[in-house]
């Protein structure tokens, strides 16, 4: 039996067997680690890239809308803050990496609903052009409304743009009608 236990002559592959092993291990260990460094490092470089592209490319389009406004009083969709495509083109060459592109769009032709009520001699008024334009589009065939619950809409809308606390109309809603809700 102690014959079995003096014969060492294998253990030397063993050890060299586990050493090898380990510094294996912890070889694929550091490169999976570093990998995924180097991936974190490039996604962080091209946050910052797009995020300054971004940047340059908004603070462009404010220069363009800028000297719109320095060098007339209207807008049109003639004038150049109107068709940027050759400031696109530009702006997909300039950058190193990544492209980048820029639309400037014009939202004064959509309705807007704070243009139902204007100042008039220090008072807010309805304003009846606008009225009428909401009255329409509501009151047509898509949105299946009759004229007294697009009116009613358009009166809670009125009511809840202005000032005071009067209800306007049959369908006015002001804070007395919210508040009186289940859930004001």
């Amino acid at each position: 039996m102690f014959k079995i236990l003096n014969n060492n002559s294998g253990m030397a592959l063993l050890m060299t067997i586990l050493i090898i092993s380990l510094i294996m291990v912890m070889t694929l260990r550091f490169n999976i680690s570093m990998r995924s460094s180097l991936t974190s490092a490039s996604n962080l470089q091209d946050n910052i890239a797009l995020d300054y592209m971004a940047k340059s490319i908004f603070n462009a389009a404010r220069a363009v809308i800028s000297v719109d406004a320095s060098e007339s009083s209207y807008d049109s969709l003639h004038e150049d803050w109107a068709n940027l495509a050759m400031a696109s083109q530009y702006f997909a060459s300039f950058f190193e990496r990544g492209q980048g592109g820029m639309n400037i769009i014009d939202h004064s032709g959509r309705l807007q609903v704070n243009s139902l009520i204007m100042r008039k001699e220090n008072e807010w008024v309805v304003n009846e052009e606008q009225r009428n334009i909401w009255l329409n589009l509501l009151s047509a065939e898509e949105f299946g409304l009759g004229e007294e619950e697009a009116a009613g809409i358009v009166e809670a809308l009125i009511d809840w743009i202005d000032e005071d606390d009067e209800a306007l109309g049959f369908g006015g809603a002001e804070s007395s009608y919210y508040q009186g809700l289940e859930t004001p």
